[in-house]
This record gives structure tokens, C-alpha cells and sequence, in this order.
């Protein structure tokens, strides 16, 4: 979906930078989407226990003008700004690239212009200039073609009266590397989660502390395996980047659990 919606709009080239951000839209949809495995209720609706709103949603991609408001613009500049819309930020504001700052605005005071891209023409071609004037060999013609219909017919009762072979059935499932947006998705919404790596494993009263500590090293491991990182030296006056555990439980469609995942 998220490749859908970065070329579905052939008037913009999105860089590779928004990628993140059509990866999180295409989440965000699919969790107000009816799905037949939970009694064709939404993901947002088992999770929260009330319907998702949608009617702020609009054409992901789609050309929109941002106003910009009197105290950021002069007396002679515009009062709007073209870009396209890339993601949401809750029911209210937009996310809206701006090519000509290369950069993201977020926005509630917005104008779309939704239209569907159609990219068929009309081609008229021209009749061939060639008739034919002979009686005999439009004679000819016309037995050929019929000797093919009835070649077509015999052909054709030979299929109907022979067993059709059975198709095999495809199972689609989506790609691996979506399930770390998934999971984290899941994370904040569940509850039984736990928020912070002391109430996962330093906790006494954790039952599962021992099944957290498991995927943690499960994910550590393959970490190391893909060599997400290297380690170098911090440079003077420049602070790291705090970053913290998201625990999240893979559950089965009736409600047991899956797996655990960190």
C-alpha cells in the first residue's frame, strides 16, 4: 500500500525520505479497515471499543494547499502553499509535503484537490486504404472464416466436456520487514504491554519477566547478525540519542498468545 501511494501521483517524485511516513499512513489505514478474521470489526475498533472516524481521511498523495497564517507571511506573499498530502496527525491536522521546502508541514487548515490520474488517450487510427474488389477472393475469405468458427466450436466442447484442472490456492502474506511497524503499533495500543524495560524484567511480580528477557535476546541477536550498528567514538559537545525497549505480545486470531516480541 505504501508503494501504491507514493506512485499512484505521476505530478510528484517523493524522495526516500517519506517513505517512513507512507509506511506509517498505510498502517494507520489498515487499522480502520474491516477484517473478516475479527467478525468484520476494524483493528482500531477490537483495541479501543468504538469506530474509527474517517472522515477527515482524503487521497494519500493527492496535490493540496496549505494556508499559511497572516504572522508567517508578509503583506505581498502568498497566502497558500502547494503540496501533497503523505500521512496524518490524528483526526485534525494533515502532513503535507512541500517540495519547494523539501519539507513536511503539519496543518489543519487545508484545501485538497483530489482528482483520479487518468492516463489512457483516445488514439484514432487510421482505416487501411486497401478493399477488397475481388469476388472470388472475398469468397475465400468468408470459407476461411467460417471453417474457423467451427474449429473454435469443436475446440471449444472439448474444454467444457473435459474435467477443469483445480487451481492451487496462494496464501498472500504481507513482507517481513512490515512487521516491526505492526508490532510497534500494536504496542502502544494494548494494554497488558509493558511500558518500560523495569516493569518487563526487574519487576518480582512479572510472571512472563523470563519470556521478555528471551526476546530481548532474540532481538539482540539478529541485530548483530544484520549489523544494524557500529561503534564509534561520540564526538566532543554532541549527545546520543536515548532510545528504550517496545514490548509488544503476538496474538493469535481467538485471543491466545502468539509470541513475544521486543
Amino acid at each position: 500500500m505504501a508503494r501504491t501511494f507514493k506512485n499512484s501521483n505521476p505530478e510528484v517524485e517523493f524522495p526516500a525520505a517519506i517513505w517512513a511516513e507512507l509506511v506509517t499512513t498505510a498502517g494507520y489505514v489498515l487499522n480502520c479497515l474491516r477484517k473478516s478474521s475479527v467478525k468484520n470489526k476494524s483493528p482500531y475498533e477490537v483495541w479501543l471499543g468504538q469506530k474509527p472516524r474517517i472522515r477527515h481521511l482524503r487521497i494519500v498523495s493527492s496535490k493540496c494547499y496549505v494556508h499559511v497564517p497572516d504572522k508567517k507571511r508578509r503583506k505581498m506573499d502568498s497566502k497558500a502553499v502547494s503540496g501533497y498530502l503523505v500521512s496524518y496527525d490524528g483526526n485534525e491536522r494533515y502532513r503535507v509535503y512541500v517540495p519547494e521546502r523539501q519539507d513536511i508541514i503539519l496543518s489543519c487548515d487545508v484545501v485538497f484537490h483530489e482528482k483520479i490520474v487518468n492516463c489512457t488517450e483516445k488514439v484514432s487510427l487510421p482505416l487501411p486504404e486497401n478493399k477488397i474488389e475481388n469476388a472470388s477472393d472475398k469468397t475465400e475469405i468468408e470459407n476461411a472464416q467460417k471453417e474457423t468458427k467451427d474449429a473454435e466450436y469443436e475446440n471449444a466442447q472439448q474444454e467444457v466436456q473435459s474435467p477443469s484442472a483445480r487451481r492451487g490456492t496462494r496464501h498472500c502474506r504481507p513482507p517481513p520487514y512490515l512487521e516491526d511497524y505492526a508490532t510497534m503499533a500494536e504496542a502502544f495500543i494494548l494494554e497488558d504491554n509493558p511500558k518500560t524495560f523495569a516493569e518487563a524484567i526487574q519487576r518480582p511480580d512479572q510472571p512472563d519477566r523470563h519470556k521478555w528477557e528471551k526476546a530481548m535476546g532474540t532481538e539482540m541477536e539478529l541485530m548483530r547478525e544484520h549489523r544494524a550498528w557500529d561503534l564509534v567514538e561520540l564526538p566532543k559537545g554532541k549527545f546520543a540519542i536515548k532510545n528504550r525497549w517496545v514490548f509488544c505480545l503476538k496474538r493469535n486470531p481467538d485471543g491466545s498468545v502468539d509470541r513475544y516480541r521486543a
